[in-house]
């Protein structure tokens, strides 16, 4: 028997399959300028189907004093389907920033949520949200809460 845990867990890695499948990149390219990302399509694994629309942008900049600057932002959603009509899905949103100097990370922030649906299981809201700056954490908070 699926327990709820088992099925987000596999779900989870399934949409992060699905999203490479797609064609998503999770490192931006080398250079200066953004890449934006418009897809969605269907993947079949199986025992199990892996549907996705992603719509996201990043941007990476390098300045003549060796600083490089990631930023990205996007939304999602995927769903997962297995074989006895079970499904799973997430929606969600993600912001990231990240400065290098040539020292080394200068601030790193990131910013997710996620909303998962288990049919007949339930509904989890995830959220993440940290701040790194000059060595420290400022804040790293982890919230995590499901309905039935």
């Amino acid at each position: 028997m699926f327990t709820i845990k088992t099925l987000v867990r596999t779900g989870a890695a399934l949409g992060a399959t699905a999203a490479l499948a797609f064609g998503a990149s999770p490192a931006m390219a080398d250079g200066n300028g953004a890449t934006v990302i418009n897809q969605s399509g269907c993947q079949a694994y199986g025992w199990v189907t892996v549907c996705g629309t992603q719509h996201s942008e990043g941007n990476v900049v390098t300045t003549p004093s060796g600083n490089t600057n990631f930023e990205g932002n996007g939304k999602f959603t995927y769903t997962v389907t297995f074989t006895g009509g079970v499904s799973y899905t997430s929606t969600g949103s993600f912001h990231y920033h990240e400065l290098i100097k040539p020292g080394g990370v200068q601030e790193f922030s990131d910013h997710y949520h996620d909303t998962v649906t288990v049919s007949g299981y339930g509904t989890c809201t995830y959220s993440v949200d940290l701040h790194y700056a000059n060595g420290q954490y400022q804040f790293h908070n982890f919230n995590y809460a499901c309905t039935p």
